[in-house]
């Protein structure tokens, strides 16, 4: 961990990444906010994360992780294993679920082991959180 500390230390937080924070907070709101998240089938969905991802280059991944914190469904192909689906003890699920929105400090991806900052919001159905929606920001570009 005093890698990681080391190199996020001298990290700073420039105009273009809050504009890219910013940016990617309302597409996670609205995706939130959806109907196509509660009534797409599977592979529909997949394709209307993967048209969300497409709208900034910089997002490299959105996911829907569901009320236990197991990954339900994203715009890339992940492995289907715990260790990657898995998210009921991250700081961006824990937040999101219990409805706020959230944005983390800077880290290297598990998945795509680059430079990002997630931004994650609670999902509500019938008024009530069922889940979390999260993109990952490519801080690498």
């Amino acid at each position: 961990n005093s890698i990681i500390e080391n190199f996020t230390a001298g990290f700073k937080i420039t105009d273009d990444i809050h504009e890219k924070i910013e940016n990617t907070k309302k597409l996670v709101d609205e995706i939130a906010k959806s109907n196509e998240i509660i009534n797409l089938s599977e592979k529909e969905l997949q394709n209307y994360l993967m048209s969300k991802q497409n709208v900034f280059g910089y997002v490299e991944f959105i996911a829907l992780v569901n009320n236990t914190g197991w990954i339900t469904d994203s715009s890339i192909d992940i492995p289907d294993t715990e260790m990657d689906r898995q998210c009921a003890s991250r700081s961006y699920y824990k937040e999101a679920i219990q409805g706020k929105p959230y944005v983390s400090k800077e880290y290297i991806s598990t998945i795509t082991n680059n430079y990002n900052i997630t931004v994650s919001m609670p999902v509500y159905k019938n008024g009530v959180i069922d889940g979390i929606v999260f993109a990952d920001i490519n801080l690498n570009d």
